[in-house]
């Protein structure tokens, strides 16, 4: 009786055991399943939580399996411990099933929740980023001030097309997990409609970021294509107005005036035909404005201006500049004559002063000579007249170009016209004195005649001799020709 009583026992227990096990596989059975939404999943997981704390209780059933049959053993046969032997085994494989389901179930689950988990959350920080991105470029671009800005502007957009770009790695990423989870779980939040939706805003979201690059790109490059050309016609202008300088620094020659006004027409010419090119930049400015904000726009259409504004200056500046060139080019050829005529003049004087110097030799009649020296300083002296024109044609010409050379020429004729006018003057000084102490001499002979002559005309009145009055009448005679050269003399010492 406590034999049968004993297996009793154990074959209660061993049926509770088993009654146990199979709820347990049971409720398993039904929780073992990720399908559904993710509440559903975590109700499950709270369910195998639950069923996993009863595992203790599971335990304990086998153990008493485990006590019941071995009070068994002590007392039965050999058929008989075989029976319960396989009987504990059949348990205890059964609580190994029963307890490795209960753990993968749970994990099961438990993996498909974190999975879910971590997904939401890189999809809410993806979300976070996609609202922060589509604010940056909802807003429309905002106008800048200078080419500066717009490049700092566009530089500012392709670091977010940047973002976006590498963004694009985990959205790969979303959507597979999310192709993971929705073939594990197959809930509506994650099917490809949803996948599909994601990825089009993303894309939606780099083309109109494409879009504001490719823009910022275009408003970039039409303002450096302007700046460029602007600064080409700027630095255009400063060479023509570099050459317009030369061109006026002339030097004072014909063959460098006739050059200034060649460049000079030419420059004009040049200018004039630039009228286009500057109707090309207040077209590219105009273009320019509509993408620059106030400030910048007034900043373009000053700059412009000055350049125009320069541009029109200079090339008034030459037009008004051929005239006085012209004339300065008239003065030139006008000096330049006077300049030749004065050298001929000059030439002329030197040779006449030259035939003037040629001095008659002095064996010649006194009074020739003296006469002739008297001609002499009277031809000199006339060409005093020629040379104050000359100095005063030289003070002229001195107003339009200094000629060193010129000015030695006037200066060597003046000089050599005091020279001989000093020495045709001491010439005739000297003739002169010349002369007059030849008078003198004669002078002195004829008051010696005078007195004689009344000497022998008392004399005379005194004799009867014929002979004696007849040689005093002789030695009056030659006395009297004496006389007559004297007084002739007297005339030339007069006219002198």
């Amino acid at each position: 009786m406590a034999v049968q009583g004993a297996e009793g026992d154990f074959e209660t227990c061993f049926t509770n055991a088993q009654s146990w096990m199979k709820m347990i596989q049971e409720r398993l059975q039904v929780t073992d399943n990720v399908e559904g939404s993710k509440e559903a999943l975590e109700a499950r997981l709270k369910e195998t939580e639950e069923i996993l704390a009863e595992e203790p209780e599971g335990r304990m059933r086998l153990q008493l399996v485990q006590v019941k049959a071995d009070s068994l053993l002590q007392d039965n046969s050999d058929d008989k411990k075989h029976e319960i032997h396989r009987a504990l085994k059949q348990i205890k494989t059964a609580w190994e099933d029963t307890q490795t389901n209960m753990v993968h179930c749970h994990s099961r689950i438990e993996w498909v929740l974190l999975h879910w988990t971590e997904y939401l959350k890189a999809r809410e920080d993806y979300f976070a980023w996609l609202v922060k991105m589509k604010q940056k470029l909802e807003s429309d671009l905002e106008s800048q001030l200078t080419l500066k800005d717009k490049k700092l502007q566009l530089d500012h957009h392709k670091i977010l097309l940047d973002s976006i770009f590498n963004q694009t790695v985990l959205l790969e990423r979303l959507l597979q997990e999310s192709g993971s989870l929705f073939t594990k779980t197959a809930d509506e939040t994650l099917n490809e409609e949803a996948q599909a939706k994601l990825k089009r805003d993303h894309e939606e979201l780099e083309m109109k970021a494409k879009q504001k690059v490719t823009n910022l790109e275009g408003i970039v490059q039409q303002h450096q294509v302007y700046l460029d050309n602007w600064e080409r016609f700027q630095n255009w202008l400063q060479l023509m107005a570099d050459k317009y300088a030369r061109c006026m620094t002339h030097k004072s020659s014909k063959h460098h005036l006739d050059g200034s006004l060649r460049e000079l027409r030419e420059l004009c010419d040049t200018l004039s035909s630039k009228e286009g090119e500057l109707d090309n930049l207040q077209t590219q400015a105009e273009a320019v404005i509509r993408n620059t904000s106030p400030k910048g726009a007034e900043n373009v259409v000053r700059d412009l201006e000055k350049l125009r504004t320069d541009w029109e200056k200079l090339k008034l500046k030459c037009r008004q500049a051929e005239g006085p060139l012209q004339l300065e080019r008239q003065s030139l050829l006008e000096y330049q004559s006077r300049a030749e005529q004065l050298e001929r003049e000059v030439a002329e004087l030197l040779d006449r002063l030259r035939t003037l110097d040629l001095q008659p030799p002095d064996e010649n009649e006194p009074e020739l000579v003296w006469r002739q020296c008297l001609i002499t300083r009277s031809s000199v002296l006339v060409e005093e007249s020629s040379v104050e024109n000359i100095q005063l044609e030289l003070k002229e010409l001195g107003r339009f170009a200094q000629n060193e050379d010129l000015s030695a020429k006037v200066l060597n004729a003046a000089r050599e016209y005091n020279r001989v006018k000093g020495k045709i003057m001491k010439r005739c000084s000297q003739l002169g004195e010349n002369l007059r102490h030849g008078f003198q001499e004669l002078l002195k002979e004829f008051d010696q005649w005078r007195n004689s002559s009344r000497n022998l005309l008392d004399s005379s009145l005194d004799t009867n001799d014929e002979t004696l009055t007849k040689s005093h009448v002789q030695h009056i005679q030659v006395t009297q020709a004496a006389r007559t050269q004297q007084q002739k003399a007297e005339r030339k010492i007069g006219v002198w």
